[in-house]
């Protein structure tokens, strides 16, 4: 496995100026077992993982149509 910046931010703000700092080699993670994976057999090669685990604002799910149709705009 490569080398790489691990970064958990504690808003969703945060995390969106660092996604947006570098998208092209920032992945995010939510979980990980698939994303570990792929990396440790070289296949995914990010420069940073952007850790979603302590953005509180993540942690429910809301199951309301008009909240999910902001997401999917």
């Amino acid at each position: 496995m490569r080398p790489f910046d691990y970064v958990e931010p504690e808003t969703l703000d945060e995390a969106l100026e660092t996604l947006a700092a570098d998208p092209d080699d920032t992945v995010v993670m939510a979980g990980g077992t698939s994303l570990v994976i792929l990396m440790k057999q070289d296949l995914v090669r990010p420069a940073r993982v952007l850790g979603l685990r302590r953005i509180e604002a993540l942690r429910a799910v809301d199951e309301r149509r008009d909240v999910l149709a902001l997401f999917l705009l």
